[in-house]
C-alpha cells in the first residue's frame, strides 16, 4: 500500500503526513493534540494537515521530509549479515 501523497495535494491525511515526516501516525496525532503542529479538523472530526505547515514544522526542527522520488526506487538492496546461516 502506497501512503505517499502526491506532490500537488494541499491537505494531507494523518497517514500521508506521518509518511512524509517518517513517523508513526499516532506520533503525528500526539504532536497535533499538543499544539506542536497545526491541523485542520474536518466536519467529520478528522485531522488534515496543510503541506506547508508540515514543511515549516520539519524545517523548524531539523527534520528532513521523505523525498517522494526516493520512496519509489526499486533498485534498493538489503544485505543480511549473521554468523548463523540459519538466521541469515
Amino acid at each position: 500500500m502506497d501512503t505517499s501523497p502526491s506532490e500537488d495535494k494541499l491537505y494531507l491525511t494523518p497517514v500521508e503526513a506521518a509518511h512524509l515526516l517518517m513517523v508513526a501516525p499516532v506520533t503525528l496525532r500526539a504532536w497535533a493534540a499538543k499544539g506542536l503542529i497545526a491541523a485542520q479538523i474536518t466536519a467529520g472530526g478528522h485531522r488534515r494537515f496543510l503541506r506547508r505547515d508540515l514543511e515549516l514544522f520539519a524545517h523548524g526542527r531539523g527534520i528532513k521530509l521523505l523525498d517522494p522520488s526516493a520512496a519509489r526506487r526499486t533498485d534498493l538492496r538489503v544485505l543480511i549479515v549473521d554468523d548463523d546461516a540459519g538466521f541469515a
